[in-house]
């Protein structure tokens, strides 16, 4: 998707939080914010170990960051106090995976880790698609336990990485083909009901 159709959605998502929240009364205000530099992305992946998706990057170079997405979350940008927060929450949430996967006996070896994922597929709960928790590249968080996350061992053939909204260390809510599908479907769901 090009930078400009990318922003187009982005507004129209942005619009759409903005009148839910008007018509339930929360009045709460979604911010985007500034875009970021190609630099700050970069030193964002060194220093976290990650490789963000074309899609993410792009958003990124539009907006460093979205708080109050779909009035509740925040999507991680490459900079800021707001993602900072964000970082600290992803940690919490891998160690307290990482507490119940040690306690079921498994092991924190790679080897292991890719094993099990090898077999990865659908399931409604992270153990029955065969996902480890700190393998996901978590983007954003509400700081009550559900998250965004890429799935960088699912592609589709554009080399985009599947998107999994997930709920503390074991529900997947939902699974998006890649980020802008993840967008597109929040629309829908917001233009669905009348926002």
């Amino acid at each position: 998707m090009k930078a400009d159709q990318l922003e187009k959605l982005i507004q129209r998502l942005s619009q759409a939080f903005q009148n839910s929240a008007k018509a339930t009364g929360t009045n709460t205000k979604n911010v985007l914010l500034p875009p970021a530099s190609e630099r700050e992305i970069s030193a964002y992946e060194d220093k976290n170990g990650v490789k963000l998706p074309a899609s993410y990057r792009q958003f990124l170079l539009l907006h460093n960051g979205w708080k109050k997405f779909e009035n509740d979350y925040t999507l991680t940008g490459a900079s800021g106090p707001h993602s900072e927060q964000a970082l600290r929450d992803f940690k919490k949430l891998d160690k307290a995976f990482l507490q119940k996967w040690k306690a079921a006996g498994r092991s924190t070896d790679p080897k292991f880790i890719e094993t099990y994922q090898a077999a990865s597929g659908e399931g409604e709960t992270l153990e029955e698609a065969r996902l480890y928790l700190p393998a996901l590249v978590k983007f954003g968080t509400n700081f009550a336990n559900g998250y965004f996350a890429f799935n960088p061992g699912r592609r589709g053939k554009d080399g985009e990485p599947e998107v999994i909204s997930g709920y503390f260390l074991t529900k997947i809510l939902r699974r998006h083909k890649n980020f802008v599908a993840f967008l597109e479907r929040t629309l829908e769901g917001y233009t669905a009901r009348g926002y």
